[in-house]
């Protein structure tokens, strides 16, 4: 049958001046008519006569200025009244309200200053806002007057829209909103009016339900409940007879659950009668409405069957309405009276309340006994809901003692079901179930059963219990067959079997994060009557997951073990200290190694102040930003950091490398971890080498420069004695002094440039600019004057100009062509190309011969870097700082210098340098 909806009383003919005073419901159409004349009397506005609409009065002579002022004030959604004289604004004034007038100062007729004047001297309209608006220049003595006048704004025109719109809507939300209140002023006076007759009504309906209440108290069983309401209706409503209905389990019938002043046939008649029987209390409990019959004549047209058992039942008046309680429908309760009669609101009112009560007290009968039985299986359940949490406490105990927690749950599962209970563990190499715990009422019987099940332990698919583990699917036998059972165990245990009959059996799998770690049995023996059943299962289920917690608790503990060991051994390899912090508990924790890097005793606790103020002052600002930084959950919670500690002994200074990390919570830092570790000695080392290295540049750099100013004054001196020498033999000493003092002069170039660019930021540009065709090709030139012997070639194409370092490119050129030259057979040609791209331009040497060795390769461009030359040249002559040189000069024009060598292609070097 399907369930009605939520029941609601009929309607009414009208009544004056009565409401339903159920909370929710609407007004009687009498209440509604009453409530017009009333809104009428107190000022309301009628519907479509403006409602608070806000109005503006526009007054203006010139019909093209109104049309601006319409145009402009358009947007604000108000209702626009454009007249084209005083008089005219007069006379709209009489007849409406207005947010505020627009009126200008010039207007034939009455002047703006004569309409204002007139408008304020009238008490309805002296507080409706003024704006003035003018065509004639801004005189200071007409604002006062217009101010005078009672004016809010005086506005020149040409005025600027938006501003006169501004100023013009303020007015007309004030409008709106002073509406507004008046509206809800009406509306609160008319709401105090009707809840003062609500009140009244209510006073009345509350004492006449005063005494069902009352006596509803004490009533528990649905008859009790019955009993009162149909008796407390008779006696305020004065029926004759009633009756109380309820729906069936099943919702298809209806069955009475009380009578008052009905005969014995009838009530046999209808003592459990079809929803679906056409007579008024059916109707009403299966619809869900009210059914009313107020003349016998209205109930035999609607009713023509109903049968005749009583003859008093036929002659009056008839009420039947649901019961329904928190949107479920319960039943129907009935009324029966001698004489037809028109229901008024308040009877309805106080048969629905009694319906309510009754519905409501059935249902407070219904929970008390859902009460109580729910009581009695928490009193069932609440014995094993100890024994678990029982088990959870033993549980968190496994990795001191597996063995005895699971004998504890074994004890537990047996005195709860009263059975005999055993835990097996599968075994390290996953073969076999090792019997770990068992408990039985009878020692004897747990110590059979521990002796064979040790001695003979089950593998993996063997007998009921390696079939579970192998499965993985749990096992609930209510009833054993006992033949069945012994022929699928192994033949060491059947002694067991046929000692200890097993009447009803349960064996589940031990699961930890989907990882089988053993089996547990419960066994009941032919002694007991009472096989497990779901619920058993549901508890052994339950024990079982805390099992195979203690049993994964066990592992991890010895595993963690076999960790904290190996971890302390590599921290104390390492000489790290470990630090924790808990973000919540504002906790700092340090190990001993931690503590002893900044010279605290190992049993002092400390906090992050004794923390900064053991770091160097110059140091502590920086790291606590990094320490901050490291809570952003933006940077990843990465800490890293070094810095200075000074110990208080003899103000001792450490250096210390901190690394850690934040781990955060739903975007909130909780804890953080990390390391330290003491860089002392590294730092040492460091600032040692650096030592060295400036040394060594400032060496080399002093040398350079001190050499070039002999190394002139020599080839000066050879220059003017080759050009007074006339003996052929005198003149190849003089060329030899030349040679070997250009070479140290070369020497002396090198050194100086590996100064500046190690010590003095880099080798130093000065962009002007240049053609690279014309460079390289001049540079070319030099050489093969200088080289006759060899050939070299030379190629460009495209656009070569652009800002460079002329000096230094010709360097870069002369270097690359002379390493060529130095480290290629003398047979063999040199190439040199320039080409212009898009934005760069690109430089390339070659030569063939023996490629660059693999292991010279990542040092090509470190300085005093030498490969082996050629035959024919002289490795002495070069200290191997041609190509970092190149290296600096490329890097400080931008560009990039790339070397590939091979011995099908040879060598070759490209340089690639921007124009800019």
């Amino acid at each position: 049958m399907a369930r009605p909806s939520r029941p609601k009383l009929p309607a009414l003919p009208p009544r004056a001046g009565w409401r339903t005073p159920v909370a929710g419901r609407p007004l009687s159409a009498a209440a509604a008519r009453t409530a017009e004349p009333e809104r009428e009397a107190s000022g309301e506005p009628r519907a479509g006569g403006g409602g608070g609409e806000a109005s503006v009065l526009l007054v203006d002579d010139n019909p093209a200025n109104l049309l601006a002022l319409e145009a402009v004030l358009e947007p604000l959604g108000a209702r626009l009244h454009k007249v084209e004289s005083g008089e005219e604004a007069l006379r709209a004034l009489l007849k409406e309200d207005y947010a505020v007038i627009l009126l200008d100062v010039q207007m034939a007729g009455l002047s703006g200053f004569e309409t204002a004047q007139l408008i304020k001297g009238r008490e309805k309209t002296r507080h409706v806002p003024i704006i003035f608006l003018t065509a004639y220049g801004r005189d200071d003595a007409q604002v006062v007057a217009g101010y005078a006048q009672g004016a809010v704004d005086f506005l020149q025109k040409p005025y600027v829209p938006e501003i006169l719109r501004s100023k013009v809507g303020v007015f007309v939300e004030l409008y709106r909103a002073r509406e507004q209140v008046r509206r809800q002023a009406l509306a609160l006076r008319e709401q105090e009016r009707r809840a003062a007759q609500e009140a009244e009504l209510a006073t009345q309906h509350v004492a006449r339900l005063k005494s069902v209440s009352a006596a509803l108290s004490g009533a528990l069983t649905p008859e009790q409940v019955a009993e009162v309401v149909m008796e407390q209706g008779r006696r305020a409503l004065g029926a004759i007879l009633a009756s109380v209905v309820r729906f069936t389990p099943d919702g298809r019938e209806l069955e009475i659950v009380g009578t008052l002043g009905i005969d014995a046939p009838t009530q046999d008649f209808y003592r459990r009668f079809s929803v679906d029987t056409p007579v008024p209390i059916a109707d009403a409990a299966r619809t869900g409405e009210p059914v009313l019959l107020e003349t016998p004549e209205e109930r035999e047209r609607r009713y023509p069957h109903i049968p005749r058992t009583q003859d008093i039942t036929l002659t009056g008046a008839w009420a039947s309405l649901p019961l329904w309680v928190e949107g479920r429908p319960l039943g129907a309760l009935g009324f029966v009276f001698a004489e037809p009669r028109r229901f008024s609101a308040l009877e309805l009112d106080l048969m629905q309340s009694l319906g309510q009560q009754c519905a409501q007290a059935f249902e407070r009968g219904r929970l008390y006994a859902a009460e109580r039985h729910a009581r009695e299986e928490a009193q069932a359940a609440e014995a094993r809901m100890k024994l678990l949490a029982e088990a959870s406490q033993a549980v968190s105990e496994a990795e001191l003692d597996l063995r005895s927690v699971l004998q504890t749950l074994a004890r537990q599962a047996s005195e709860q079901l009263a059975c005999r209970t055993m835990v097996s563990v599968l075994s390290a190499n996953g073969r076999r179930l090792d019997l770990v715990a068992n408990h039985s009422p009878d020692p004897t019987d747990a110590a059979l059963l521990a002796q064979l099940m040790r001695a003979h332990p089950p593998a993996m698919g063997e007998g009921l219990a390696g079939v579970v583990a192998q499965t993985g699917r749990p096992v609930l036998i209510p009833r054993v067959d006992t033949a069945q059972l012994q022929a699928s165990m192994k033949r060491e245990l059947t002694p067991y079997a046929e000692r200890y009959p097993v009447h009803s059996l349960i064996v589940l799998p031990l699961f930890r994060q989907g990882r089988l770690v053993g089996v547990m049995h419960a066994m009941r023996g032919q002694e007991s009557a009472v096989p497990f059943d779901a619920e058993d299962l549901s508890f052994l289920q339950a024990l079982a997951s805390r099992a195979a917690l203690a049993v994964e608790n066990a592992r991890l503990f010895s595993e963690l073990r076999t960790n904290a060991s190996q971890l302390e051994l590599a921290l104390d390899t390492a000489a790290l200290g470990t630090w924790h912090f808990d973000v919540h508990a504002n906790q700092l924790t340090w190990d001993a190694r931690c503590k002893a890097m900044f010279g605290f005793a190992p049993d002092v606790p400390v906090d992050y102040e004794m923390f900064l103020s053991r770091l160097h002052p110059e140091d502590r600002a920086r790291v606590h930003r990094d320490y901050e930084r490291a809570f952003d959950p933006a940077g990843g919670g990465e800490y890293a950091c070094e810095f200075r500690v000074v110990l208080p002994a003899a103000g001792q200074v450490r250096w210390l490398r901190a690394l850690g990390r934040c781990l955060f919570e739903a975007g909130r830092p909780v804890r953080f971890v990390g390391t330290q570790q003491d860089i002392t000695r590294q730092k040492q080392e460091e600032a040692e080498q650096r030592a060295r290295s400036e040394f060594e540049q400032q060496l080399l750099g002093i040398v350079g420069h001190d050499l070039r100013n002999p190394l002139s004054a020599i080839l000066m001196s050879a220059a003017v004695l080759r050009t007074r020498v006339t003996d052929e033999r005198a003149l190849k000493p003089v060329g030899r002094i030349i040679q070997s003092a250009e070479r140290a002069t070369r020497i002396t170039h090198d050194l100086l440039d590996l100064t500046q660019a190690r010590l003095g930021g880099g080798i130093p540009v000065h962009r002007r600019p240049v053609d690279v065709h014309e460079l390289a090709r001049t540079v070319v030139e030099e050489h093969q004057a200088s080289h006759p012997a060899r050939e070299l070639r030379f190629r460009s194409e495209g656009d070569g100009g652009g800002r460079f370092d002329g000096d230094r490119l010709a360097q870069v050129v002369a270097n690359l062509l002379g390493n060529a030259l130095a480290y290629s057979p003398a047979d063999t040609p040199v190439s040199v190309s320039t080409r212009g791209e898009a934005d760069a331009v690109v430089l390339e040497v070659h030569n063939t011969g023996e490629p660059i060795p693999d292991d010279v390769r990542p040092d090509l461009f470190e300085p005093f870097k030498r490969g082996a030359p050629s035959q024919e040249s002289n490795p002495r002559k070069s200290l191997g700082l041609g190509l970092f040189i190149v290296e600096r000069i490329v890097s400080a024009h931008g560009g990039r210098i790339d070397c590939t060598s091979d011995s099908a292609d040879g060598t070759r070097f490209t340089v690639r340098l921007p124009r800019a």
